[in-house]
């Protein structure tokens, strides 16, 4: 046998020595038994999976019952270790040998040794299953011992076997086990969702929470809110979207919110703020601290004078602006946030989260727009190092010879800043200068924008005005 074969040959021994079976490789299975449960092809025969995480232990108040999973998440990756010689510490990485058995339908490694590789922690990746799928007892059998999380449940009722039942909104309906936590809902609690590790008893397949943090209640820090820009003729509307993440056939939810407050920062070269509204939200007559609104920032602070329901999704802020220029404008989240007036409490939905909206030219004309960047005005004084932003050009997708001229109001030519081949908008910055490079005298000067579709040959021609203001004596 050649030197490389036997190289080869050892270190496959030796792989498989050390590391085994993957549980994935015991479980799976697609061939039903005789009572309709899906036993391992392994029973009888002694394995060792490895390497494994303990992701639980403790069952029926047992330190020996645990459950091992694959480092690696998805399905057919969790199995029983029923009444093990020794114990493992929970989410060590270790090593397992025992014979496989069936027994009443959940595949178990009994007489197992344990043998630690890596204390850890490896932690455990959730399975998310829904209830329909839970129904399937092909479908299920894959979840059969692995970790899986169900959203959007409540509590009905206990059966005569004393689970207590847990329903998604088509009343499809799971056990609640308590192999490791005893837990003790009300009728019509809800949860956003329930983990749990999967077992099989008396013909069901039941879910069992490992501890209080596998029930994840509705909570006002589980708001998600989304923001959406709008443009409708020259106005920008900003919304709030939130999603409650309730699904709509069940009762309201009242998470106890009575306000909320937002801190924006615009820009207002492009935008003057208009108005504000509160939409989809069902409420007894509220009230808003007038918005505080300055050039360039709005706080504004809205109290309730009723509860926000926390069911179905809707639009929470509408902020309404007035588009007063072309280009990408800007604007900044500094916070938007819900609170409890009589409580203090507050949750914080976002902070510092700037959206941006490009207002694109679109008419078919030549665009002009002049303004001091210091007061949103066609007046500047160059002679205290002022300027001017003048933006120019045609709507996309149109090749352009652009010219840009300044004239006094004798009709002279006093400076071309602009004489270009150009698509779209542009800008550029004037410091009063003429075409020496000489100031220009005090006064009131037209700037013009000459468009030429290079395809076409059509001419388009804006103007407006521009005042010089004077020196200071």
């Amino acid at each position: 046998m050649p030197k490389r074969v036997i190289i080869i040959f050892f270190l496959v021994v030796l792989f498989q020595a050390a590391f085994g079976q993957t549980i994935s490789e015991i479980q799976q299975t697609n061939e039903p038994g005789d009572d309709g449960t899906y036993p391992s092809t392994y029973i009888g025969q002694e394995v060792t999976i490895s390497p494994v995480t303990i992701g639980a232990k403790g069952f029926d108040g047992s330190d020996n019952n645990m459950f091992a999973f694959d480092l690696n998440p998805g399905i057919w990756n969790g199995i029983y270790i029923n009444n093990a010689q020794n114990t493992g510490n929970l989410r060590a990485m270790v090593s397992i040998t025992g014979t496989v058995q069936e027994n009443n339908g959940m595949t178990e490694l009994v007489n197992a040794t344990i043998t630690q590789i890596n204390a850890g922690p490896f932690d455990v990746t959730a399975n998310v299953v829904t209830l329909t799928q839970m129904q399937d007892l092909a479908i299920a059998e894959r979840y059969e011992s692995s970790l899986i999380e169900i959203k959007n449940l409540k509590y009905t009722d206990h059966n005569e076997d004393d689970y207590w039942l847990a329903l998604d909104a088509e009343d499809n309906e799971i056990r609640v086990g308590n192999g490791f936590f005893d837990s003790n809902p009300e009728v019509n609690d809800f949860w956003d969702s329930i983990k749990g590790i999967v077992t099989f008893e008396s013909g069901n397949f039941v879910i069992n929470p490992r501890n209080e943090a596998d029930f994840i209640t509705p909570h006002p820090s589980n708001i998600e809110i989304t923001p959406e820009l709008e443009k409708i003729g020259n106005k920008l509307y900003v919304h709030f979207n939130s999603d409650r993440q309730i699904l709509e056939s069940y009762p309201v939810i009242n998470y106890g919110l009575d306000s909320l407050s937002i801190d924006l920062d615009f820009d207002k070269t492009f935008l003057s703020f208009v108005d504000y509204r509160v939409d989809d939200i069902d409420l007894t007559p509220a009230y808003a601290i007038n918005p505080e609104v300055n050039d360039e920032n709005i706080v504004l602070n809205y109290v309730s004078e009723d509860t926000f329901r926390s069911e179905d999704s809707g639009t929470t802020l509408t902020l309404i602006f007035d588009i007063k220029e072309f280009g990408n404008m800007t604007l900044k989240v500094n916070n938007l946030s819900f609170a409890n007036i009589q409580s203090g409490a507050v949750f914080q939905k976002l902070s510092n989260r700037t959206l941006t909206f490009n207002n694109t030219y679109d008419d078919k004309e030549a665009y002009l727009s002049i303004y001091n960047d210091n007061n949103a005005k066609n007046i500047f004084n160059p002679y205290q190092n002022e300027r001017l932003t003048i933006k120019y050009g045609f709507k996309q997708g149109y090749s352009t010879k652009t010219i840009i001229r300044i004239y006094d109001l004798k009709g002279r030519l006093v400076y071309t800043p602009v004489n270009d081949v150009h698509s779209g908008l542009g800008e550029f910055r004037w410091d009063g200068r003429d075409k020496n490079r000489e100031l220009v005298d005090i006064g009131t000067y037209i700037c013009q924008v000459e468009v030429v579709i290079r395809e076409t040959g059509k001419k388009y021609i804006t103007d407006q005005p521009i005042v010089v203001a004077g020196q200071l004596k």
